[in-house]
């Protein structure tokens, strides 16, 4: 074979293989125009941005006009077409040709997404065992949001506060034992449900200063007003981070204190990840690594003391007790047999973010605490023995009040004070 007839025959093939796979995309599109909005949520592989502006981006990709998709029209769709089939039970030849659609080529992937709300119907168990036990390769971010936020709270005068995403009640019993009148919130009955019986195993004086409501917060009703407002693990599951902040500003007393946990986007930059690769393929990594550069700040020499004395600790925990080395691998869930029947993929914000969201609703930021640092990227933690890179980067813990400690952590908790 010629040279001439190699590459002739190359490049046939290569219009074969485009032409297969742009009528398969073409036929995932058809799919999805036809289908209702209510019926199949749209999404990229994980939320990125604003709702508006990823159904935007969809709408852009699938030649609408921008607009004619949005998360108040999929609701309102929901809503008049209440006897239509369920997601779940979508042709599944349908499915398939919407899931043809490729993230590489800058069309999104659309793809069924659970609610919120049912995911934690559906996992409230497994959640809630996976909260506060560190073992396996599970790190328990929850147990490590109460217990900065209960050193937030020594800094400040608290007596009644709302703690909006309450969950299993941990937070609220924890923070009555402290002396705080809490209101928990929950939208999941399960939650509630089990916040209810959790409560009931404490002491009178204990339950006197608790009250758990089960209703979404869009529907809170604010009789009372409140000295501080929690809500930890919750704003990502949000359509917006401003709906959030606009009820907590309707539930505080003036000059009253908001206190809320983020999925930080700024660790997108450091986790060597599929976000790290979205972060470079829409063109915002540089703009991340701008406002990461704002947190480069200089330790002390008694902060550097208090990390190495850490590390020290951490590391001789690991040498000395040899059975952490040799522990299981299964998370707190799988050991008792349950597993997650779904998930979610939580929203991103940067810090930076939030303070612009805090001012437009009112807000001033005071501070910010990083959450679940890491102390390399976190692919190595599975390539260790369990807990040997978890117990490493609590090492970190010490400066987690350093706002170099947004960099290394994936969670960050923003305290802000209403105006």
């Amino acid at each position: 074979m010629t040279e001439r007839s190699f590459i002739l025959l190359a490049f046939r093939s290569m219009k074969v293989v485009l032409y297969y796979w742009y009528s398969l995309m073409e036929k995932g599109l058809e799919a999805f125009r036809k289908c209702d909005c209510g019926e199949i949520l749209v999404r990229y592989e994980e939320l990125v941005a604003t709702p508006q502006q990823e159904f935007d981006r969809v709408s852009k990709c699938l030649g609408l006009t921008p607009g004619t998709l949005s998360s108040m029209k999929i609701t309102e769709n929901m809503r008049n077409n209440k006897n239509r089939q369920p997601v779940t039970q979508i042709d599944t030849e349908l499915k398939k040709r919407v899931q043809l659609i490729n993230t590489k080529v800058g069309i999104v992937k659309m793809q069924n997404q659970i609610s919120p709300s049912d995911y934690f119907k559906d996992n409230a168990d497994s959640w809630l065992l996976d909260a506060f036990e560190q073992s396996g390769y599970n790190y328990p971010t929850p147990y490590h949001r109460l217990r900065v936020l209960k050193n937030i709270l020594s800094l400040i005068e608290v007596n009644k506060l709302m703690d909006l995403g309450c969950g299993g009640g941990q937070i609220a019993i924890a923070l009555a034992k402290e002396g705080i009148n809490v209101h928990g919130v929950d939208q999941s009955e399960e939650m509630i449900s089990i916040a209810k019986s959790e409560l009931s195993k404490q002491s009178v004086q204990i339950r006197d200063r608790i009250t758990f409501e089960c209703k979404p917060i869009e529907a809170i009703k604010v009789s009372e007003k409140y000295d501080a407002v929690t809500a930890m693990g919750l704003i990502g599951y949000l359509g917006n981070d401003e709906l959030l902040f606009e009820i907590a500003s309707r539930s505080l007393r003036d000059e009253g204190y908001f206190i809320v946990s983020f999925r930080n986007r700024l660790f997108n930059l450091f986790s060597i990840s599929h976000r790290t690769i979205r972060e470079v393929e829409e063109g915002n990594f540089n703009s991340l690594v701008q406002e990461a550069s704002e947190f480069y700040h200089e330790i002390s020499i008694e902060e550097v003391r208090l990390f190495l004395s850490q590390l020290h600790a951490m590391s001789g925990l690991l040498l000395k007790d040899e059975t952490l080395l040799f522990q299981s691998k299964e998370s707190p869930s799988t050991k008792q047999g349950i597993s997650y029947t779904s998930n979610y993929e939580a929203r991103q914000t940067t810090p930076k973010e939030a303070i612009e969201v805090a001012n437009r609703c009112g807000f001033k930021a005071l501070f910010f605490r990083g959450i679940h640092p890491h102390f390399a990227v976190p692919g190595l933690n599975q390539k260790l023995a369990p807990q040997v890179y978890n117990r490493l980067s609590d090492s970190l813990i010490p400066l987690e009040a350093k706002p170099i400690s947004l960099l290394w952590s994936s969670i960050f908790i923003g305290v802000f004070q209403k105006k």
